[in-house]
């Protein structure tokens, strides 16, 4: 190969005048000493025109890029890189990059060279853009949210800080890979196949709209995301900008939220709302009869659980609550659904094969719940009552269910409570007789229905009579006389020991057990207790 002088130099000069790259010569006071045609075309004028002149004094790009780039190459004395983005001829935005080298003239004068080549692959004006320009960079890692960029191909261009710290990547980890890496399946296919199909029809189907999905960081783990997508131009392609945003903190409170609407903060059991819509879901099947089993509602009421809470503090009682709860659960059957209704009230919905079942669990449970409980460090009995209904072929919904365990409820502890109670068509008609009861006593004095009626005390050695009692009737006006017993509270006879535990069928008192017609004492027990007896004054005795 020829290597004489007026070789090289022809070679020089083909190369500075026919080459299609851009090529400059500046001396160090930043003078154009030469620009073959290809650079003053991106300058807009000509090398005749740049010839001699500075090229600060030109306000382009490239002008002020090469400028920076002299600075630094005359500082360090290496080669200084020089990546700008330009206005094409054609209106297109494109990016020269290239370098600036130092030279040593023979004279030993110092110059620099400046090659520039015109890159027209989207991909690298994308790269530029997004890489390599401060102000995006500073306004990408300033976003809170993670950014990623990615070409038609899925291939990230550039992620910002925030999506680094979110996945658990470093940028050079990240930069060229597909942006399915940063999500699992099936998430990273239907993404490639929505923006396939994006650019195939023009049809937004993620563009624009946020949608949950899942992420995946590098060390495997799955997480919640919100994902949203738009897309930018950038030379005459597309790229597409994701912004993710880490919604874990966000379905753990909403889940925390549906929890506490659904669940009793305190027992975890089901609310009254939540127990309705569960129960009658279940009940709306047709009735199931003997093959798939009945239905038995407990309604339970803690007997003067203020007692508790007063002698010992709310934290004791809230601990006999939960420990309640836990034995409900133990004794009734699986898929029981339990509420709390009210502070010391539950319900729960078990599932039984006969009533005789639902009888034996009743007395079960009594069992189990007024047995001594450890609360806090403290030795607690709790009174239940429990009243029970059992589902039939006239019970259709929990309301119903419902209304018959509460009224066997009522007649529990209508009866000294601290037992257990199941429901009998006669409470319905009891219940019914005590509210018209309650009603027309309001208004029995204005009707003039209340009168006294007074009992002598007779001394049965000399058959004097020594005194009387004042005795209290009411005569209504529709129903006749009314006993006592069942209008004034304590006359219906001696109240049962709430501390003793009735069995098997003590325990499942009925309504009219022990009662007279209507669910009230017998004429037995009120003769023994005509109410709050007034003596009369006493008649002297003759000396």
């Amino acid at each position: 190969m020829p290597t004489t002088s007026a070789f090289l130099a022809s070679l020089a000069e083909s190369l500075m005048h026919q080459a299609s790259f851009a090529l400059v010569y500046a001396d160090a006071g930043r003078r154009c000493l030469f620009a073959n045609p290809a650079f003053a075309a991106v300058l807009r004028t000509s090398p005749e025109d740049l010839a001699g002149r500075c090229l600060a004094e030109f306000d382009h790009p490239l002008a002020r890029s090469i400028v920076q780039a002299l600075d630094r190459s005359g500082q360090t004395g290496e080669a200084a890189p020089v990546d700008c983005e330009v206005e094409r001829a054609d209106g297109g935005r494109g990016v020269l990059t290239g370098c600036v080298l130092p030279h040593r003239t023979g004279d030993g004068g110092k110059g620099f060279l400046g090659l520039f080549q015109d890159v027209t692959d989207p991909a690298r004006v994308a790269d530029f853009v997004l890489r390599r320009d401060p102000f995006v960079t500073t306004l990408l890692d300033a976003a809170v949210d993670g950014v990623v960029v990615a070409d038609r191909n899925g291939i990230i261009r550039t992620v910002n800080r925030s999506c680094r710290d979110l996945f658990g990547y470093d940028e050079e980890e990240l930069i060229g890979r597909n942006v399915s890496v940063l999500m699992p399946p099936p998430f990273s296919r239907d993404h490639d196949k929505y923006i396939g199909s994006y650019l195939e029809t023009d049809r937004a189907k993620i563009i624009g709209i946020g949608r949950d999905a899942l992420g995946r960081r590098k060390d495997g783990a799955v997480f919640p995301i919100h994902l949203s997508v738009g897309q930018a131009r950038l030379a005459r392609d597309v790229v597409f900008v994701g912004i993710i945003r880490d919604i874990s903190e966000r379905l753990a409170a909403e889940q925390k939220a549906t929890y506490l609407a659904r669940h009793d903060p305190l027992t975890g059991v089901l609310t009254r709302t939540a127990f309705l819509e569960e129960c009658e879901a279940v009940l709306a099947a047709p009735f199931p009869g003997q093959e798939g089993g009945l239905f038995a509602l407990y309604a339970l009421d803690v007997d003067q659980f203020s007692d508790i809470n007063e002698a010992f503090g709310f934290h004791v009682g809230d601990a006999a609550l939960k420990a309640m709860v836990s034995r409900v659960t133990e004794v009734l059957p699986q898929q029981t659904y339990v509420c709390r209704i009210a502070a010391d009230e539950f319900a729960a919905l078990s599932r039984v094969e006969s009533a005789e079942q639902a009888e034996t669990l009743a007395d079960l449970l009594h069992d189990r719940l007024t047995a001594s409980i450890y609360a806090d460090r403290h030795w607690v009995r709790l009174r239940l009552s429990i009243g029970a209904a059992v589902q039939d072929a006239d019970i259709r919904t929990l309301e119903e269910l419902n209304a018959k365990a509460k009224l066997a409820l009522q007649a529990a502890q209508h009866n000294g409570g601290n037992a257990v109670c199941f429901y009998t068509p006669e409470m319905a008609a009891a219940a019914t007789r005590r509210m018209f009861l309650t009603m027309h006593l309001a208004h029995a004095i204005e009707r003039n229905e209340l009168h006294m009626a007074y009992q002598p005390i007779v001394e049965a050695r000399s058959g004097r009579i020594v005194g009387a009692e004042a005795l209290l009737r009411w005569n209504q006006h529709t129903l006749g006389a009314v006993s006592p017993g069942e209008f004034i509270p304590g006359c219906r006879g001696k109240r049962p020991d709430r501390s003793h535990h009735r069995l098997g069928a003590e325990r499942r008192r009925r309504a009219d057990g022990g009662v007279g017609a209507g669910g009230y004492p017998a004429q037995s027990d009120i003769h023994q207790h005509f109410g709050s007896a007034v003596p009369a004054r006493q008649p002297q005795r003759p000396p």
